[in-house]
């Protein structure tokens, strides 16, 4: 399981990289970029790792690109637009989990153990916890639910798009790292060909519930590089080697950990500072993830 808590220490940096992106570029454009921009890298460490690798499941990959890469980082830029980082990272990892575990209950009949479903139960009671109304935050109440939509509605998208990339990984008996580099590279294209068709259509929802925001290119562009290399790009390649080598809820419940390294880093970099009731439903969330993959 080192290849998860590699994506979930790259994935934390993403969070707030993407979310300061969002602020000075604007969410659909700067995850537009991002994607394009990791794309190229993986397709150029692609061609350096030889000859590509024939790819049985290649139809699954670019759907799970599509799904996860597309409609679900979507989503993410436009809660981390509204909300930040903190949050956003902790609806999308946390709810991934139970979501990822029952779908692949659901569709590959990986039964759900006891121990997974209460583990389940608590990812879901600390995240009422952390969103309970408590002091003011600054965040208008119609702009606040929008972010935790679009938050559930990427986890929607990450855990339907793992289990997608774990029916992809059925058809390889063997998987080398070049195939990994591969499968990343072509989840990559299935992603970025979606999210430029679907360009007119993100734009279009963004305008309808656009919110004041600070745009400057000159500084968010390092921002959006930064969130492309260990997001899309490294982060993206960790988790498909972790996915070729256990299911999509035990990873999904290491990758879980990511809301709780983003705290620190968003208080640091955005002046995010979390309340006792929010740093208690996190850690409720994360316990109920671990408590899964132990389970599992």
């Amino acid at each position: 399981m080192h290849a998860a808590f590699l994506t979930a220490l790259l994935w934390s940096m993403s969070s707030v990289a993407s979310a300061r992106a969002a602020r000075f570029i604007g969410a659909v454009t700067a995850n537009r970029l991002r994607l394009t921009l990791a794309t190229a890298l993986l397709a150029l460490c692609a061609l350096l790792a030889g000859p590509l690798d024939a790819l049985p499941g290649v139809g699954w990959f670019l759907l799970s690109g599509a799904i996860g890469l597309a409609l679900g980082d979507l989503s993410l830029f436009l809660s981390f637009e509204r909300l930040g980082s903190r949050l956003p990272s902790l609806l999308t990892h946390c709810l991934a989990a139970p979501l990822g575990a029952m779908i692949e209950w659901l569709w590959l009949g990986h039964g759900l153990t006891r121990a997974e479903a209460l583990g389940g139960g608590a990812i879901l009671i600390g995240v009422a916890v952390a969103l309970a109304p408590g002091g003011p935050t600054g965040i208008p109440r119609a702009r606040f639910w929008s972010g935790v939509g679009f938050g559930v509605m990427s986890a929607c998208g990450l855990a339907l798009s793992a289990v997608v990339s774990r029916k992809g990984f059925e058809g390889h008996e063997h998987v080398t790292m070049s195939t990994m580099i591969d499968v990343s590279m072509v989840r990559g294209l299935g992603g970025t060909a979606t999210v430029w068709l679907l360009w007119p259509l993100a734009a279009l929802v963004s305008r309808s519930t656009a919110i004041p925001a600070e745009r400057s290119w000159r500084r968010g562009w390092p921002w959006l590089v930064f969130s492309a290399v260990v997001g899309p790009g490294g982060g993206a390649l960790a988790y498909v080697v972790a996915l070729s080598q256990a299911g999509a809820g035990p990873v999904q419940a290491v990758v879980a950990l990511v809301p709780i390294i983003v705290i620190p880093l968003a208080w640091w970099i955005e002046g995010d500072r979390p309340s006792w009731r929010s740093v208690l439903g996190g850690m409720v969330a994360v316990a109920g993830a671990v408590g899964m993959a132990i389970g599992r």
